[in-house]
C-alpha cells in the first residue's frame, strides 16, 4: 500500500510485527513541512525530530497502523499523499 502511494518518496522495511512503521523520506522532502500541512486534519505525521534527543531535523516518519482497518489506512495514505 505504501509503495503504491509514495513510490520512491519513502523507503522502509515492512515490519514483522509491532504497531508502527518507520520510513525515511527521499532527499528534498521536508518532513516537518509535510507534517505542518496536515495540521488540523484527521491524519497526522509524527516526524523524526519529535524523537531525536537533540531535536534536530531528521528525514524520518513514524506511521502507526495497528489500530486501523484497511479502508482507514487507504484513506490516511491518500490524505498523506495529497499533502506531500
Amino acid at each position: 500500500m505504501l509503495e503504491r502511494q509514495f513510490g520512491n518518496a519513502l523507503s522502509f522495511r515492512a515490519p514483522s510485527g509491532g504497531m508502527t512503521l518507520w520510513a525515511e523520506a527521499a532527499a528534498g522532502i521536508d518532513v516537518d513541512a509535510w507534517a505542518q500541512r496536515l495540521q488540523g486534519r484527521r491524519w497526522q505525521l509524527s516526524t523524526g525530530r519529535h524523537y531525536a534527543y537533540d531535536g534536530a531535523v531528521r528525514p524520518n516518519l513514524r506511521l502507526a497502523f495497528a489500530s486501523y482497518e484497511e479502508d482507514e489506512l487507504a484513506e490516511a495514505l491518500g490524505q498523506l499523499r495529497a499533502a506531500l
